[in-house]
């Protein structure tokens, strides 16, 4: 279950799900959208990686089928070293302001809030396949059924830090915390491309060995 929750930390440091959530504590709705994404966002992450681990009991994984295991693994992991390759052959860029498309988060309303919480945790391709690798793992250590529970609970509660940690500073220090949020929101979006090309490359490595030691 280890390997499972080793790739929760990478859901959890996900730059553009946590710049979403400072700014929309830095807009006038904060109160009430800051709480609502946090739900959208767990909803999604919970959601996701209950759906693949039913996906991999359903095919059979859970059953003793090693090697397909270790080629779902290896195929993940070279997906993310793919990943981590493009971004080291990418331009680099220096930047503080978030992508056009999250610039208006702030003033978002409470639905819509709520539903980019689910969207950039369940429709993100990274954590897509973070939840996959979670699964897997899980099959890989026998966690089927009622012990699946606190398995997904433990996923869930390591992936969700990245945008409850804000949340908690706002809610405590509301006035207090803005900027140090605003910086915080500054140095992510200015780093948001070595934070990805670390954690690509850290697990494509683990999946793929993990792979490869389960043929």
């Amino acid at each position: 279950m280890g390997d499972a929750l080793a790739l929760a930390v990478g859901v959890a440091i996900s730059p553009i799900p946590i710049v979403a959530m400072l700014l929309i504590l830095g807009g006038v709705r904060a109160p009430v959208n800051g709480p609502l994404f946090a739900l959208g966002w767990i909803v999604g992450v919970a959601g996701s990686a209950t759906l693949f681990l039913v996906l991999v009991s359903a095919v059979g994984i859970v059953d003793g089928q090693q090697t397909w295991l270790g080629i779902a693994e290896m195929a993940l992991g070279v997906a993310f070293l793919v990943l981590a390759a493009r971004l080291m052959a990418s331009p680099t860029r220096s930047q503080s302001d978030p992508p056009r498309w999250l610039r208006a988060v702030d003033a978002y309303g409470p639905a819509r809030a709520a539903a980019l919480g689910v969207a950039l945790s369940a429709a993100n391709p990274k954590n897509l396949a973070l939840a996959l690798g979670g699964a897997l793992a899980l099959a890989r250590a026998g966690v089927t059924g009622a012990e699946a529970v606190p398995a997904l609970a433990a996923y869930t509660a390591i992936a969700a830090p990245g945008v409850l940690l804000p949340l908690a500073a706002y809610e405590a220090f509301p006035a207090q915390s803005r900027h140090t949020l605003e910086r915080l929101r500054r140095f992510v979006i200015r780093h948001d491309r070595t934070v990805l090309l670390v954690l690509a490359l850290a697990i494509g490595a683990k999946l793929l060995l993990d792979g490869i030691r389960a043929l």
